[in-house]
């Protein structure tokens, strides 16, 4: 690819990039209130623009191929993804969770 020019991943990760930035000024806020009131200004936007690039690409990219069931597995867990808008105390993703199994997981394979 070209330098200067972006990928449909690239495009999608730059997305996400942005709702973590907003996730690290929300974690950075004293109570979850705050951290929700961040959330309210600041992702929403992000999230509409997000959603319209991804239903956009839906068709542009085969649906078999590793992006375009990326796409479509984001698109049918939009509810999901956008729950954590409503309170400041659920996080925007299970990352900690997965850390707290992982050892439980590991032994088990």
């Amino acid at each position: 690819m070209p330098k200067g020019k972006s990928g449909k991943a690239t495009v999608a990760i730059n997305h996400i990039k942005k709702l973590y930035a907003i996730e690290a000024l929300a974690k950075q806020q004293d109570t979850a209130e705050q951290a929700f009131q961040v959330r309210q200004e600041k992702a929403p936007a992000i999230l509409v623009a997000y959603k319209a690039w991804l239903e956009k690409s839906v068709p542009q990219v085969p649906p078999k191929s590793l992006l375009g069931k990326a796409i479509q597995y984001n698109l049918n867990q939009w509810d999901k993804l956008t729950v954590y808008l409503t309170d400041g105390q659920i996080n925007i993703d299970n990352n900690r969770a997965e850390r707290a199994i992982k050892p439980f997981v590991i032994v088990g394979i």
